[in-house]
């Protein structure tokens, strides 16, 4: 079974809003705040909630998540923590900030299914999107619907190891939880990271995004706007609360239904046409390069297996850095001080102490002299202890380990506006998804489009930046032009030029007509995958469009005989509008037989 959870920040509801209120709406839709507890700052997640630290059972539950070519680790939370710092999610805290302090509820955190029917919500208590929520649905998920689930969340790949350490985590590996991360949003991550979370390269979700939570929340904030219901969100009783939020959701759940027949319909003429329409070209482009399908999954392996070799910089070079860096603010300070030393002082005495401008130059001399002397004895004693901990005699520009590592430094500076201009670019895609979404206002345009041009001009200084050091490294690494990178579709080729400490220009997953080659071939099996999945839902849709109608019409009669004539006529109404709804959707279901290259 496929889910989605994401927090939606715009339902916030004001602490003393509706006090006099203190009735309960019950409601199956809404999770209830004592549940959550259970969760709230537990042992077993020490400082943030959302960046635990490793765990050991973290690679065997990736061994049986399946990846490029079949079976692979997860990657290690550090790098996962990388790439999930760019989402609020990541970054939420405890304190949701001085502003949020107003607000007895910031927001509520929603989880649906494939469809987009409703399962549950839970409200989120004077804080950021913290991954308490996010356990406590699971929880419920994983109780009600048991083996078999995934889940997709735009942190997903860290908070599958919050759930490895939390007390959930042996529920979760018996009921094969998987993670994913939206298809939208995974683009951000990191290379190792898609190859592990990302459903487009998973292929086993089909043609899934995960990123049904959204329409949701655009629906439900814009009926808000245009129904003038916004306040009962901020400024109601929680029971009006949780009222109107009951009441959306029912009817969204009865639009689903009714639509879920053209679901499945547009899911499945998607699928054959991404076949009819990428099969050949895959297979001309294999007959081109001379390769074949066993090829392109043994490149996936051999992608993973570069990025599950690259570690994190060990501990000594880590300390050898910094032992370079003192040693460079030592020769500075000692320059300072060789050049103060030509400088005369001049003695004065208490007889002839008059305030003249030479006295109090020789002040400032003396002061600034002092200063530096004190600096020059710090780093001194710094760059000893570093050369005891290295065990290593002192270094000077001529040491073969100062030369090293000053070469190193230059990488670093490299990897460093490389981070910098990822951050920029995946800033500007997502602003310019934001232009285009229904519902955004037009004071909420123009100051985007003004954050686009001033963020267009930051990105060419960054590529200005990366450029010069990407020609001052050894062998030189490959230049960018802006056209290229705001086109760029896959951030993950920042990745490959983040890493490349050797050439893998010439490897084969590396060359760009072969990574066209891998996307368009996973593509085609994300839709194989969906028409297997929706083989099955089709079938069961069937079933239960058939059998329906006669467990409805059997309570009518039940009602008549009760003698409660108001409840069975409105049971012959909800019937009828029912049966009305099955007809129209067992015409669609037809439709979708009668599809060519149906399979079902």
């Amino acid at each position: 079974m496929l889910l989605c959870g994401d927090g939606n920040n715009s339902s916030k509801w004001f602490e003393q809003a509706g006090h006099q209120d203190d009735r309960i709406f019950e409601t199956d839709y809404v999770i209830p705040a004592a549940r959550v507890e259970l969760y709230a700052r537990p042992p077993w997640l020490q400082g943030h909630d959302k960046f635990p630290g490793p765990t050991s059972g973290l690679k065997e539950a990736g061994k049986e998540a399946g990846g490029p070519g079949g079976v692979h680790e997860e990657p290690e939370p550090e790098q996962l923590a990388d790439c999930a710092s760019k989402w609020k999610a990541a970054q939420a805290k405890e304190d949701a900030g001085s502003f949020c302090q107003a607000f007895a509820e910031t927001g509520h955190f929603l989880v649906v299914c494939r469809h987009a029917f409703i399962l549950w919500s839970v409200d989120m208590i004077k804080s950021g999107e913290l991954s308490r929520y996010s356990l406590t649905v699971l929880d419920k998920c994983i109780k009600t619907f048991g083996v078999g689930l995934a889940f997709g969340y735009d942190i997903g790949c860290t908070h599958s190891v919050t759930i490895q350490q939390s007390p959930l985590g042996a529920q979760a590996a018996a009921a094969s939880l998987r993670f994913f991360v939206g298809a939208f949003h995974g683009y951000a991550h990191n290379r190792r990271c898609q190859l592990a979370f990302h459903p487009c390269l998973l292929a086993t979700a089909g043609l899934e995004d995960f990123e049904t939570c959204e329409w949701v929340f655009a629906k439900q904030n814009l009926t808000a706007q245009q129904n003038l219901t916004a306040h009962l969100f901020r400024h109601a009783s929680r029971y009006h609360r949780h009222q109107t939020m009951h009441l959306f959701y029912q009817r969204w759940d009865r639009d689903c239904r009714t639509l879920l027949s053209n679901f499945l319909y547009n899911n499945y003429k998607q699928a054959l046409d991404l076949i009819q329409r990428s099969y050949p070209v895959v297979q001309s482009m294999l007959s081109q390069l001379g390769l074949t399908t066993m090829d392109l999954a043994r490149f996936l392996q051999e992608e993973w297996a570069f990025f599950d070799s690259l570690q994190e910089e060990p501990a000594e070079d880590q300390l050898a850095f910094c032992y370079l860096e003192t040693l460079h603010l030592l020769h500075a300070e000692r320059h300072k001080l060789d050049h103060m030393q030509y400088h005369e002082f001049v003695v004065v005495m208490p007889a002839s102490w008059p305030a003249t401008s030479d006295n109090t130059r020789q002040k400032m001399l003396e002061r600034d002299y002092n200063r530096v002397l004190r600096a020059v004895h710090e780093y001194e004693a710094l760059a000893a202890r570093y050369e005891l901990e290295l065990q290593t005699e002192p270094w000077t520009p001529e040491h073969p380990s100062w030369q090293k590592y000053e070469a190193a430094c230059v990488l670093r500076e490299y990897h460093t506006a490389l981070d910098e201009l990822e951050s920029l670019v995946v800033q500007h895609i997502f602003e310019l998804e934001k232009l285009s979404i229904r519902g955004t206002g037009y004071a909420m345009r123009t100051a985007i489009a003004c954050t686009l041009n001033t963020r267009s001009k930051a990105i060419k200084a960054s590529i200005a930046r990366y450029n010069k050091l990407a020609l001052s490294l050894q062998p030189p690494r490959p230049t960018l032009k802006p056209a290229e990178v705001l086109d760029y579709a896959l951030l993950a080729d920042f990745s490959l030029l983040r890493h490349a400490r050797e050439d893998i220009r010439q490897r084969p997953w590396a060359n760009p007509r072969v990574r066209e080659l891998i996307r368009k071939w996973q593509l085609v099996q994300c839709a194989e995958h969906e028409l297997e999945r929706l083989n099955i839902e089709i079938r069961r849709v069937n079933t239960q469009l058939h059998n329906e109608p006669a467990r409805l019409l059997a309570g009518i009669p039940c009602a008549e005989a009760a003698g409660d004539r108001v409840l069975a006529s409105v049971m012959r109404d909800y019937v009828a509008r029912q049966l009305r709804i099955n007809t129209r959707m067992q015409a669609r279901m037809q439709e979708i037989l009668q599809l060519p290259g149906f399979c079902g």
